[in-house]
Order: structure tokens, then sequence, then C-alpha cells
């Protein structure tokens, strides 16, 4: 089993499902993340958004309303998150392969959780 994560996006739409909300005009990078995923066949069911705001794990087809756009995360609330981020993973993913499409703020402080 695969399980994908992809960082939220400042560029983003008004209400809609994730995958479009954060897949905006501007974004390229959440776009070809997702592009990528559809071209190898990737269950939507098992991709999710990450987003430092209420340290969220967002379906791929969950409805989402605009929220406010967060400053780069310190180190400890990136560590923070990474916790709650492995808890999800170690509860619903055990044995998952997990595909992350994030920058920095999320794979380090995987890593060391």
């Amino acid at each position: 089993m695969k399980v994908a994560l992809v960082i939220e996006s400042s560029n983003r739409t008004g209400t809609a499902p994730a995958y479009q909300f954060y897949a905006g005009k501007k974004n390229r990078w959440v776009k070809a993340a997702l592009e990528y995923m559809k071209v190898i066949n990737f269950p939507t069911e098992h991709i999710y958004f990450l987003s430092f705001h209420e340290f969220r794990i967002i379906p791929h087809d969950a409805m989402i309303q605009n929220y406010p756009i967060s400053n780069a995360p310190e180190k400890k609330v990136q560590k923070q998150f990474a916790e709650r981020i492995m808890g999800f993973l170690k509860n619903q993913y055990p044995t998952a392969e997990v595909h992350i499409h994030a920058g920095k703020s999320i794979p380090i402080p995987l890593r060391l959780s």
C-alpha cells in the first residue's frame, strides 16, 4: 500500500475539493505532483494534503474553505506537526510506502521523529 502527503499551497482557489483548492492557477508544483500521481494511477483515497493551520491532514476530496496563510513555521511547530503526521501514518498506514511532496518543513522533522 502507498500513501501520498502533499504540503499545502498559498496559491488557492475559493471553496473547493482539496485537490482543486491547492492546485490554483499559479501553483505548478502541486499540479505537477498531482499529475504525476495520476500518471502512476495512485489511488486518490490515499492522497492527503498537509496544512500547518491547525495541523490538518486533509483527504484529497475533502471540501476546503479559505483559511489564513501561515508564515514559515518554527522548528518547534514543524516537530509538533511531524509527530501528528507520524501518529496518523502509524494508525492508518502502518506498513505503507510514503510519498512526500513537500519542502524541508515536513520531511526533515519526520525523519527526526
